[in-house]
C-alpha cells in the first residue's frame, strides 16, 4: 500500500516538471535592462528606478554631456546674449586734467608742449602768451612769462601725454578728472529716435492735408521739432568729441630756477604768515623805489626839452619888460 502510494506521487511531480518556464515573458526583461543601464555610473544621464521602463521617445544621451542639459536652452541663451552685451558695452568718459609747471627755460617748455600735442594726434585748442611782474630772489620786481594752453589730444592718449607735459620743468599743481556722460547720451538717443518718429508721422499728415489753414499749421510743427532734433544732434556731436578727445589745461610759468618762483608768489605756497609779511613789506618798499626810480627817469628824459621851452620864454618876458620900461 505504501509504495502504491509513493509511486503515485512520483508520478504527480513528474507530470508537473515541464510547467515553471513561460517562455514569451523573457523578452520583457530587455527594457527593464536598458533602464538599469541608464542609471549606471558614467552613463551620463539621471537615475531611473529599476521597475519603471524608460520612454520609447527619449533618446539615450551621449557620455559627457550631462552638464550640457543642466540649464534649459533659453535661459541658456539669455545668460550667453547678457555676457555679450556686457563685454560689448563702451561707456563714454570725458577726462580732463589740469597741469601747472614751472620753467626755467620757458621758449623751450613752450615748443616742446605744443609738439607734444601734436605728436600724439591732438592739437592746440587755444592758447595765450603774457608777462606777469613778480619779485626775483633778490626781491627787484621783473616781468616773467607765463603761458596757458587748452590742448586736446585722443582720450587712448591722456595718460601718456600727461607724463610727457609734467616732464617740461617743476610740476607745481597736476589733477585729473572723469564724467561719465554715458546716460547722458544715451537718453539724447531716445529722445531724438521719439521725435525722428513725430516728424514722420507729421510729414505723412502734411502730405494728407486737404486745409490750406491745416497744412501751414502742421509745417510750422515740423520746423520747430526739426530744430530741436539739431539741438539734440549737436549736443550729442559735442559730449561724442569731448568723449573722444579729452582735455588737458596746461600753465607754464616762467621762473629764475625751477621750483622757486611762480606759485609761491601767487600765494599757492607754504610759507608762513610772518614769511608773507615780510615779504609784502619788502616787495611794497621794492615797488615804491622802483616808482621813484621812474619819476627820476622821467625828469631826466624831459629836462632837455623843458629847458628848451623855458629858456626862449624866459629870454621873450625879459624882453617884453624891458620894452614896456623904456615905454614908460
Amino acid at each position: 500500500m505504501m509504495a502504491a502510494v509513493a509511486m503515485l506521487l512520483v508520478a504527480a511531480c513528474a507530470s508537473a516538471a515541464p510547467a515553471p518556464a513561460p517562455a514569451p515573458a523573457a523578452p520583457a526583461a530587455a527594457p527593464m535592462e536598458q533602464a538599469e543601464s541608464w542609471g549606471q555610473p558614467g552613463s551620463g544621464g539621471s537615475t531611473f528606478n529599476q521597475t519603471n521602463a524608460a520612454p520609447a521617445n527619449i533618446p539615450a544621451p551621449v557620455s559627457g554631456q550631462a552638464d550640457a542639459v543642466a540649464i534649459p536652452s533659453d535661459e541658456a541663451e539669455f545668460m550667453t546674449n547678457l555676457s555679450q552685451d556686457i563685454v560689448s558695452f563702451d561707456r563714454m568718459i570725458i577726462r580732463t586734467s589740469d597741469i601747472d609747471v614751472e620753467t626755467a627755460d620757458f621758449p623751450q617748455a613752450v615748443s616742446r608742449a605744443e609738439t607734444i600735442a601734436t605728436l600724439y594726434g591732438g592739437f592746440v585748442e587755444s592758447s595765450r602768451q603774457f608777462t606777469v611782474t613778480r619779485p626775483t630772489r633778490e626781491n627787484y620786481l621783473r616781468a616773467f612769462w607765463q603761458a596757458d594752453y587748452v590742448l586736446r589730444v585722443p582720450v587712448h592718449n591722456f595718460d601718456v601725454v600727461n607724463r610727457e607735459l609734467i616732464r617740461l620743468g617743476q610740476v607745481a599743481q597736476f589733477a585729473t578728472s572723469s564724467e561719465d556722460v554715458t546716460m547722458q547720451f544715451q537718453d539724447l538717443e531716445n529722445r531724438l529716435s521719439i521725435r525722428e518718429e513725430e516728424e514722420r508721422r507729421l510729414m505723412i499728415m502734411i502730405n494728407n492735408a486737404t486745409n490750406l489753414d491745416e497744412r501751414i499749421r502742421l509745417e510750422s510743427q515740423l520746423t520747430n521739432l526739426r530744430l530741436l532734433m539739431e539741438t539734440y544732434r549737436r549736443r550729442m556731436t559735442e559730449i561724442d568729441q569731448l568723449a573722444s578727445f579729452s582735455t588737458i589745461r596746461l600753465s607754464l610759468h616762467e621762473v629764475e630756477e625751477e621750483g622757486t618762483g611762480a606759485l609761491l608768489y601767487a600765494g599757492i605756497g607754504d610759507d608762513s604768515f610772518g614769511e608773507r609779511m615780510s615779504f609784502g613789506f619788502v616787495s611794497s618798499f621794492n615797488f615804491s623805489l622802483t616808482m621813484l626810480e621812474g619819476i627820476v627817469t622821467l625828469v631826466a628824459v624831459l629836462i632837455i626839452p623843458l629847458l628848451a621851452l623855458c629858456l626862449p620864454a624866459l629870454g621873450g618876458f625879459s624882453l617884453y619888460k624891458k620894452l614896456r620900461h623904456n615905454k614908460s
